[in-house]
């Protein structure tokens, strides 16, 4: 069998660069491909399988910097350094070629524990959280402004909003206020308490005074224009 290196998926190729790299079997440079790590020497008998003495482990992998991400499909094979041929072999066989019992060979560590899935793994982890959690505030927002098509949200919501940095006293205060003031509308309490969280939540804030308003409003009192994004939606 001869190794074929695969393009890797485009989003991940678009962030590439070719700044690190590992040896491999073969011509390095592909981003997802197949590669063998060298096990041991299986002398006469691995020559009578592929015309060579090297015992090797052989993989496909996918990989971030010439890093490992993520390997799997492993096997045992006698390969051909420069012709970039192998032969599988099972596990037994291997150990038979190399002296050893069955139980002492185990995948070779790199193929067990990817290096590039231990760098690049918190930082991929971290992008995913705050993704979701950007995610979850543009849902949230996009609720608010909805919520906020309410003649009785609206009127509650000015209620609710103090200026930025007020003390958390007025803060929770106004809010039980607007709270209030949907329950004696109709709304029920706990939904009433939920509904306008959200649109707080979603509130902009005023870069010159301070003062908070609802999303989608343009200016504020004082004339200057007001952000667009609801905070944590940038």
């Amino acid at each position: 069998m001869t190794l074929s290196p695969r393009p890797a998926a485009l989003a991940l190729a678009a962030v590439l660069l070719l700044v690190l790299g590992t040896p491999r079997a073969h011509a390095a440079g592909a981003f997802a491909g197949e590669t063998i790590i060298h096990v041991g020497d299986g002398g006469h008998a691995a020559w009578m399988i592929g015309q060579s003495q090297d015992v090797g482990f052989k993989y496909t992998y996918v990989s971030f910097l010439w890093l490992d991400l993520w390997s799997w499909g492993g096997t045992y094979c006698v390969y051909q350094r420069f012709e970039h041929k192998y032969w599988p072999i099972s596990r037994a066989e291997a150990a038979q070629l190399l002296n050893k019992n069955e139980a002492e060979l185990e995948p070779p560590f790199r193929y067990r524990y990817p290096l590039g899935l231990i760098v690049f793994g918190p930082v991929f982890l971290l992008g995913a959280v705050g993704w979701a959690t950007q995610e979850r505030a543009k849902r949230a927002a996009a609720e608010a402004v909805k919520l906020a098509e309410d003649p009785k949200y609206r009127e509650a919501t000015t209620t609710a909003l103090v200026p930025a940095g007020a003390d958390d006293a007025e803060t929770a205060a106004a809010f039980e206020a607007g709270v209030q003031q949907l329950v004696t509308a109709g709304v029920d309490r706990a939904t009433a308490e939920q509904n306008l969280k959200t649109i707080v939540a979603s509130a902009v804030t005023c870069p010159a005074c301070r003062r908070r308003h609802l999303l989608g409003t343009v200016t504020c009192r004082c004339g200057t224009k007001l952000p667009t994004t609801a905070p944590g939606t940038e």
